[in-house]
């Protein structure tokens, strides 16, 4: 399951259960499973919702999810929509954080998510809409997300071409050699030689103190950037 509460069934799992376990995991259409125990945010809670095809093939689910199955004034589909979105997902990341260090969603917590109920038919149409318009943004979201990866990839190499005029080095010679045939000229020197300290910081994880030193950790850090 995609964090967006998409399928991805590349390479089902399977595995060996009795009748009974069978009989009480089984999925079927309009059951929406629901990731209830995760380390990240963005994938606690994510929901996904169960279509024909996956009860046709029989899949039952882990003690790592929550199955949800409406009653007959809520529409599958309006629930569905609702759990992706960040009405739901403020409230996941406030449950999580507060009562279980963003680690499990108990039933009763998932129980208690506040949403709006209007009529049947209204839930309907909203769905409808949403199941139109959503997959619009998905293919503008990844075409966005295609181009960043290409200006990504590119980024090392343009540096490179500006510091010594190519941006990689020849594969044909040997690692000692890979400075040679660079359009530049300039001395090339081991780091150590430039460098007066190279140092590493406290060790994590330290108590947090409100008047103590901002702490940079890998996170605070992006394209070279804090």
């Amino acid at each position: 399951m995609t964090a967006d509460g998409k399928w991805d069934l590349t390479e089902p799992a399977s595995r060996g259960l009795t009748d009974a376990e069978r009989r009480a995991t089984r999925l079927y259409a309009d059951d929406l499973l629901m990731t209830k125990s995760s380390g990240s945010a963005l994938h606690l809670g994510k929901t996904a919702l169960v279509t024909p095809a996956i009860e046709e093939m029989g899949c039952c689910f882990s003690n790592f999810m929550q199955r949800l199955r409406v009653s007959a004034g809520l529409n599958p589909r309006y629930l569905y929509w609702f759990l992706n979105s960040s009405l739901a997902r403020e409230q996941f990341n406030y449950y999580g954080t507060t009562s279980t260090g963003l680690a499990n969603l108990s039933a009763s917590l998932i129980g208690g998510l506040r949403l709006a109920i209007p009529g049947i038919d209204c839930q309907i149409a909203i769905a409808d809409r949403l199941d139109r318009s959503i997959p619009r943004l998905d293919e503008v979201a990844f075409e966005y997300r295609r181009i960043a990866e290409l200006v990504d990839a590119r980024r090392p190499a343009a540096i490179a071409e500006a510091l010594l005029g190519r941006s990689s080095r020849d594969p044909s010679l040997p690692m000692h050699e890979w400075a040679s045939g660079f359009a530049r000229s300039d001395a090339m020197l081991p780091l150590g030689l430039c460098v007066i300290r190279a140092t590493y910081g406290f060790t994590n994880p330290m108590p947090t103190e409100s008047d103590g030193p901002y702490m940079l950790t890998a996170n605070d850090i992006g394209d070279g950037r804090i």
